[in-house]
């Protein structure tokens, strides 16, 4: 009797295209739909309790304060949620981060320039609840109160760095230097934080192969990415400038370390520099724009018979490739 009941279902796996190809098989999808539906409204229809992370972003700041540290970035929730709202928090998606604003905050004085306050969460939860949408009841596990810690603030210009990589194609080279317009931006934050800056970057962009000028719009980067800054103006523009190259030859003199304890005659007094420099500069350079030296041999030097020459200054956009010669002879002189 048992084999006769597994006997549809041994036909079925040793051919499962008969049984495919009948009639009662549209049927048999539709009961197996039916079924799955009736069970996932059955299953998602009962309360779960799920714990749900929310992220923190401080914002604003205080008309002389500064936010320099806090407790907590994350905050977590206890919820009561049902049907839809269980598979997109549990599975489908994370919450976005929610803003605390901390210009309306209750400070105290700790010394001349710090100060402290604190947030009791349940103030924040019921914007923090319409936020995620949840209709079922919400409770705090961790933290229930946050805590900052300020400081006076102050204002700073500083020059900007544009964080770009590039690259540039066989047979040329960067017309100019990376322009940064403006080239300084006013930083308004924790005097502590700025007094140690001594720039801002952009934030980071790859641009890429480039075979001619291109000009970007970046975004400043926070001197510290989780505390309030204010930045003006938050945008710069980026210019990077290429072209092809030509090579040029300059006779410059070497010159002397500007010391009276550093008499010398050098043969030859001159040298070559094997240059290349973009074709849209080449009618700007003169030579006289370059400047190459030697130092003083040591007094414990004795045996040495030719310094070497380095270059002291090029403009901009001039690569060296070769100084020719690469050493001078010397003569001390009484």
């Amino acid at each position: 009797m048992k084999y006769l009941r597994l006997k549809p279902l041994l036909h079925f796996l040793v051919y499962p295209g008969k049984f495919f190809i009948r009639r009662d098989f549209p049927v048999f999808l539709f009961c197996l739909f039916i079924s799955t539906s009736l069970w996932l409204i059955i299953r998602f229809s009962q309360p779960y309790e799920l714990v749900i992370s929310v992220p923190l972003k401080y914002t604003g700041m205080s008309k002389n304060l500064a936010l320099v540290s806090y407790t907590d970035s994350v905050l977590k929730l206890k919820a009561t949620l049902r049907g839809i709202q269980v598979v997109s928090y549990r599975y489908l998606s994370q919450p976005k981060a929610f803003d605390v604003n901390i210009t309306t905050l209750r400070t105290r004085k700790v010394d001349a320039l710090r100060h402290k306050a604190y947030l009791p969460v349940s103030q924040l939860l019921p914007d923090i609840v319409q936020q995620l949408g949840i209709h079922g009841q919400v409770s705090i596990l961790e933290p229930d109160t946050l805590f900052f810690f300020l400081e006076k603030r102050m204002t700073r210009r500083l020059p900007v760095r544009a964080d770009v990589v590039y690259q540039i194609p066989q047979g040329m080279m960067p017309a100019d230097t990376i322009k940064v317009v403006p080239e300084w931006v006013e930083v308004t934050g924790p005097v502590s934080i700025l007094d140690t800056l001594s720039h801002i970057y952009t934030s980071p962009a790859n641009v890429g192969i480039i075979s001619s000028d291109q000009t970007l719009r970046l975004e400043l980067k926070r001197p510290v990415p989780n505390l309030p800054f204010e930045i003006k103006p938050v945008q710069v523009e980026v210019k990077l400038s290429v072209d092809k190259y030509m090579e040029a030859v300059a006779v410059v003199p070497v010159s002397l370390p500007d010391t009276s304890g550093c008499q010398l005659k050098l043969i030859p007094d001159k040298v070559k520099l094997h240059l290349v420099m973009p074709m849209r500069r080449y009618r700007e350079f003169v030579p006289a724009a370059c400047l190459v030296g030697v130092s003083c041999p040591p007094d414990e030097g004795q045996g040495i018979t030719t310094l070497p020459v380095h270059i002291i200054k090029l403009p901009s956009y001039v690569r060296c490739l070769e100084i020719e010669p690469p050493a001078v002879e010397f003569l001390i002189l009484n």
